[in-house]
């Protein structure tokens, strides 16, 4: 009976030592799987706000073009006002955009037209949208410039450090945004028109259809104010700040053949038609009559060829 006893008890350990064994691998099982399946999902909140942080920086991206956009058309339109105003060509077209941009001004006067156009209603819109995503931006190095790739399109570039993060700071993205838009001059006056005219002469830019020149498409390239890329010519940045001699090779340059008999021209009958000369202060240059063409009707030696022209001998 000792002997069963004792056995008996020896069981007995046996037994709770496993269920005791059983019992920690079990909690142990549980922990390790709680905690995975708490990392996996802390991995997938951060995962979807990364995702949310990267669609909200791609929308904002989308969205300052269109804003850029805006903003340069307003500006570009305020310029050729100013031009219209006070019959001077315009400073320095890239100054007046740092000063428009930052500021809402031009010349120091407040422009209405800049009002939800500017770098801090730009940058006022993407916090109230960052907020909805509960999500912070910040902008830092801001930089508006505006060029010309081609003769027919203006490029305005927006550059700046772009920080957002998570409002629980889950994630967040630093980037350098680069927002480029592009302006055809065609929505636009020549300001060269405008100015030498006294704002009684205001044609579109409109490019001409002609690749090749014969007379009657001569005719009516210069009937209806036609306008063709030409090296050497002032860009239309140029012509907004009255330069007739642009720098470097002048590749963006874009020139029109006046019409003489319009009423409100009273200039030389001596010079050439190319706008930029016949505008420009200089005296007349070598020019010949052209066959076909009307008795006012002048080309200078480097046009001739451009146009297709042959001198009266």
């Amino acid at each position: 009976m000792v002997y069963k006893c004792a056995g008996e008890k020896m069981g007995l350990n046996k037994k709770g030592i496993f269920f005791m064994m059983l019992t920690i691998i079990l909690l142990s099982l549980f922990l390790i799987s709680s905690t995975f399946l708490s990392a996996y999902a802390m991995r997938k909140s951060v995962q979807k706000r990364v995702e949310s942080l990267s669609d909200f920086v791609s929308e904002t991206e989308e969205d300052l073009e269109r804003q850029i956009f805006v903003f340069g058309f307003r500006t570009i339109f305020l310029i050729q006002g100013k031009i219209v105003d006070t019959g001077q060509p315009s400073s320095s077209v890239r100054d007046i955009f740092q000063e428009a941009f930052f500021n809402q001004t031009i010349n120091d006067e407040i422009q209405p037209l800049l009002i939800d156009a500017s770098f801090v209603d730009i940058v006022e819109r993407i916090q109230n949208r960052a907020g909805i995503v509960s999500a912070n931006v910040s902008f830092s190095n801001p930089i508006i410039n505006i060029t010309q790739d081609d003769p027919w399109n203006l490029k305005v570039t927006f550059t700046s450090d772009f920080f957002v993060e998570d409002g629980n700071h889950l994630a967040s993205w630093n980037k350098t945004l680069v927002s480029t838009t592009y302006i055809s001059i065609e929505n636009f006056t020549d300001p060269v028109y405008t100015r030498e005219t006294n704002n009684e002469w205001n044609p579109y830019i409109v490019r001409t259809p002609f690749t090749n020149f014969t007379l009657d498409n001569l005719t009516d390239q210069v009937e209806n104010t036609y306008y063709k890329e030409h090296v050497g010519a002032p860009s239309f940045i140029d012509r907004l700040e009255g330069n007739f001699d642009p720098p470097g090779d002048g590749a963006n340059g874009i020139e029109s053949l006046v019409y003489l008999p319009n009423p409100v021209l009273g200039g030389s009958l001596d010079k050439s038609v190319v706008d930029y000369i016949y505008f420009s202060s200089l005296d007349p240059v070598d020019t010949c009559q052209i066959v076909g063409m009307p008795s006012w009707f002048r080309l200078d030696p480097g046009h001739t060829g451009e146009y297709g022209a042959v001198c009266v001998e």
